[in-house]
């Protein structure tokens, strides 16, 4: 996992809520416990980032992952300039994705951004929006988009840990 970096968006952890605490009672708790604890250790390792409009996005849609993920607030990644000009530059091509407060553009924007750091970087969401936007031509740097459950496998695998449900 050297030099690379995750960007979730709200759709992944809303998904990852849904489907591994929610219905806890389908998953083995130890499963669940790595799972979360996973999550926890990539943010705390500054491997996944979450944006400060995904924290926005969360207060308005789940009190839940608001609580979670306030925790983690000091940790987020701020808006930048260079991020604020490319979602400039996005908005015209993507109305659908223009939401209050555009957390969508901005973690596509984040992306790009590590990318001109040379570092390996993935956005995590299940939103085909932003896959679709990242593969739309208008953006030269294209960072890869990977489902919440890719983003897990790949993290399991390269930490020697596969469970069955992910």
């Amino acid at each position: 996992m050297n030099n690379e970096i995750y960007f979730i968006d709200c759709s992944s952890l809303i998904d990852a809520k849904r489907y591994y605490k929610d219905n806890a009672r389908y998953y083995p708790k130890t499963n669940l416990k790595i799972y979360w604890n996973t999550i926890n250790d990539l943010i705390k390792g500054g491997i996944l980032k979450l944006h400060r409009y995904v924290f926005v996005e969360l207060a308005k849609k789940d009190t839940y992952l608001k609580q979670w993920s306030s925790q983690y607030k000091p940790l987020e990644v701020k808006p930048t300039q260079f991020q604020t000009s490319i979602v400039g530059d996005l908005e015209p091509h993507f109305p659908q994705k223009v939401n209050y407060p555009g957390a969508d553009l901005f973690v596509i924007a984040a992306a790009i951004e590590s990318l001109q750091n040379n570092t390996t970087t993935f956005i995590v969401s299940e939103d085909t929006g932003i896959s679709n936007a990242c593969k739309s031509g208008f953006i030269q740097a294209n960072p890869q988009v990977l489902l919440l459950d890719q983003f897990m496998n790949k993290i399991f695998a390269k930490r020697g840990s596969l469970l069955g449900y992910v």
